[in-house]
């Protein structure tokens, strides 16, 4: 399950996605070069990037934002439902392929356990997911002003490799691919964050630092700790890639 917040936020940020989502096609590609010729479910499915990039694949796409699956139509078949409850039958797929969908999640364990019930028996599960050194820029200064947790928390991969086991899943595979990106500033960044609908999913985070001053702050601590100058702002995007099969 995601959160309905999660849902709401991806949905809103549909139309301004694809144009700030450099991270998710080199996912998605990462992704599509493992995927077979048999049915896929594409678990995340977003715009529909993996469908763009293998065209006349016999792919469903899934998302649970409204705004997604719209966007998705355009690229053929497009389900509007959660993750952890798949409006699929027993052993219906191929493949699934999942980009940076993962981390997201709530119901963590009922989500592996669903994908494992939809796959066929010696099907693949191919996924990229967050890793927890991401954003870890920008967790290292809201903390110097703010105790409270402002940056999503990503599962270590322990905790993946466990989650896939659990399911059922054997041959367990993680490949973690750390990438820098820089901004303009870190205006920049928390504007890309938004634009992608990635902002803080945690439901006790406190609201009382949005203020401008604090988020100056905040800037402030980040330009001094991790900038070599103000107009390169580097941040953090650690790629946990999973490869799993159905025995």
């Amino acid at each position: 399950m995601l959160s309905p917040h999660v849902g709401q936020r991806f949905s809103r940020a549909a139309d301004t996605y694809d144009a700030v989502a450099e991270l998710q096609r080199h996912a998605t590609g990462w992704v599509a070069e493992r995927m077979g010729n048999g049915r896929i479910l594409d678990l995340g499915c977003g715009t529909g990037e993996l469908a763009r990039k293998l065209p006349g694949g016999h792919i469903v796409q899934l998302d649970l934002a409204p705004g997604m699956c719209q966007r998705a139509a355009l690229q053929g078949v497009s389900v509007c439902a959660d993750a952890a409850a798949l409006p699929f039958a027993d052993a219906s797929f191929d493949d699934i392929g999942s980009s940076l969908m993962l981390q997201w999640v709530v119901k963590q364990e009922e989500t592996f356990a669903e994908m494992f019930r939809v796959l066929k028996p010696g099907g693949r599960l191919v996924a990229v997911t967050l890793g927890p050194s991401t954003l870890k820029e920008l967790r290292e200064a809201f903390l110097e002003i703010d105790k409270s947790p402002r940056v999503h928390e990503f599962l270590p991969v322990k905790a993946l490799e466990g989650l896939a086991e659990r399911a059922g899943f054997a041959g367990v595979k993680i490949t973690v691919e750390p990438h820098v990106l820089n901004y303009l500033s870190v205006q920049a960044l928390m504007r890309t964050l938004s634009k992608l609908g990635a902002t803080n999913t945690h439901a006790h985070r406190h609201r009382g630092l949005s203020s401008a001053s604090l988020f100056r702050r905040m800037e402030e601590a980040y330009v001094l700790r991790h900038a070599e100058n103000e107009d390169s702002v580097p941040a953090t995007w650690e790629l946990v890639g999973i490869e799993a099969q159905k025995p």
